[in-house]
């Protein structure tokens, strides 16, 4: 992941190409600089995740000015192309958030091998879409190009004007998958690893569905229940 220094940098960065910014991480002080300022309000307005931080933190960054921007390695899709999607596609991966770049690395594979073409992720508590991604990927990152929206609770409910049902993805769902009725135009929507579905998202659940365990054991890693689902509903009937 690369690293953006200075006001006039990161400014440049968020006019040209703000699809490309992660995260921006400013210092946190009483009276901010009135650009920094400005770059946040036009940051939070792209969706961009922006963070105050204790002057500590820029000790290790020289000549920062108290500002710096973490830059993905690819760019996101734009928010008129994901509409499109919306309007073609009949099934599309979101996520609340996911911690582990390789989790989210495996995932992007898993979907391409399912011929999955949209990936929507938070802005917020979400990796960077780092070298590890990119590797744990096997080169699927080249084929994939995720979407980043400001709320996922607002996706979901736009999903569901375009025909969409929402399907929960819960370790302790009502309905086990293989019972789930898999026609139909359908998001699958997956918590983060540690804390599952949040509220709000659950909120706009159609579906709160289970993969069944024979031993009873509930845990299974993030991306091999995203495998699974991603089987079930691409081979409907079949399972």
């Amino acid at each position: 992941m690369e690293i953006i220094k200075g006001i006039n940098s990161v400014n440049e960065l968020l006019k040209s190409s703000p699809e490309k910014i992660h995260k921006i991480i400013v210092k946190n002080e009483r009276k901010l600089n009135p650009r920094i300022f400005d770059i946040i309000k036009r940051a939070k307005k792209f969706g961009i995740n922006v963070q105050r931080v204790k002057p500590a933190f820029f000790s290790k960054y020289k000549n920062s000015q108290g500002i710096i921007a973490e830059v993905n390695i690819i760019t996101f899709g734009r928010e008129e192309e994901l509409k499109e999607r919306l309007r073609n596609e009949d099934l599309i991966l979101a996520f609340d958030g996911i911690q582990d770049p390789r989790n989210l690395g495996a995932i992007i594979r898993s979907s391409h091998f399912f011929g999955i073409n949209t990936i929507v992720l938070p802005s917020k508590r979400i990796t960077a879409i780092s070298e590890a991604v990119s590797k744990t990927s096997a080169g699927a990152i080249s084929y994939i190009k995720p979407f980043r929206v400001k709320s996922i609770p607002s996706f979901l409910k736009r999903a569901k004007e375009y025909g969409f049902k929402i399907v929960c993805a819960e370790s302790r769902g009502a309905m086990p998958l293989r019972k789930m009725k898999r026609i139909g135009k359908f998001i699958l929507l997956f918590g983060r690893e540690d804390k599952g579905i949040s509220s709000e998202p659950k909120k706009q659940c159609d579906y709160s569905v289970k993969i069944e365990s024979p031993t009873g054991f509930e845990s299974l890693n993030l991306s091999v229940s995203v495998s699974i689902f991603l089987y079930a509903f691409k081979n409907a009937g079949n399972l």
